[in-house]
């Protein structure tokens, strides 16, 4: 399985503490009085721990332990870029790409965990590489969010890194499993219907929305998600269009014609006839 992730190497005396009980005491240290000073420890850290050849149990309950500081880094730097006049000053602009930075080495640190136990690199355990699957889903769809609000495209990659991991969790028979995730209104989820949230929010085109209104309809998708469903089979439409998407690409999902469906073993289609009628 190939995922966008950064070569690993051994770790040395200066870096990142690799032991979960040595990070806790790394953060306990740490000050956030002082944001700017605050948020840069946090980024070299997380940088460094996502470049570093470490225990996957260990990788896994740092990344658990990091997760809510860098909501209090997120919540932060989100005052700073969202629902400001556009186009945003030079300064705005490097805090957007620092969140963004950030979300994403986030999600990095799960998909190494991911890559690791897909190609026997390292031994994960069952639980913790469920989490991992849904936790990526989750900081891609965020970041995906982000991007509609300052009207930039995703950069390259994003969407296979989001395709391959929930066909790797689809593989494994995980993608319907429950997964307990605090940041969430729900308290819980699973990969399949955050996959269905990320697909939804693209379809809608979040692009062409004022900031609030995407925000509004991100919002709705874990509602919108649950009256879908994803088929491997093409399903017969009487409006003559599927929505559909190919897990070994990096495309969004999208809208085309019944006799245009290709016969393609990693197409999914998205039934939205009950939302639809909802």
């Amino acid at each position: 399985m190939k995922l966008n992730i950064p070569e690993q190497v051994a770790p040395s005396g200066d870096d990142f503490p690799t032991h979960p009980r040595k990070v806790k005491k790394w953060l306990e240290g740490l000050k956030q009085a002082n944001m700017g000073d605050y948020t840069r420890l946090m980024f070299n850290g997380l940088q460094k721990l996502n470049r570093t050849t470490i225990d996957a149990d260990h990788r896994f309950e740092i990344l658990e332990i990091l997760r809510e500081p860098m909501r209090h880094i997120f919540n932060q730097l989100l005052k700073q870029f969202v629902n400001r006049t556009l186009p945003l000053p030079d300064k705005s602009l490097k805090i957007v790409t620092l969140n963004q930075t950030l979300l994403s080495e986030m999600a990095i640190g799960y998909k190494i965990l991911i890559f690791e136990a897909s190609n026997d690199i390292a031994k994960v355990d069952s639980k913790h590489l469920l989490i991992a699957c849904e936790r990526v889903l989750h900081y891609f769809s965020e970041m995906l969010l982000r991007y509609s609000q300052i009207y930039t495209e995703h950069p390259k990659g994003a969407w296979w890194d989001i395709h391959q991991v929930y066909a790797y969790a689809e593989l494994k028979r995980i993608h319907q499993k429950t997964v307990k995730d605090s940041e969430l209104k729900s308290g819980s989820t699973t990969v399949e219907e955050m996959y269905k949230q990320i697909l939804l929010f693209s379809l809608a085109q979040p692009n062409a929305m004022r900031q609030s209104d995407a925000d509004r309809v991100f919002k709705s998708m874990p509602d919108w998600a649950q009256r879908t469903a994803i088929s491997i089979k093409p399903i017969t439409s009487n409006s003559n269009r599927n929505y559909c998407v190919l897990l070994n690409s990096d495309l969004p999902p999208s809208c085309i014609s019944n006799d245009e469906v290709p016969d393609n073993d990693n197409l999914r289609t998205i039934s939205t006839a009950a939302l639809v009628n909802y």
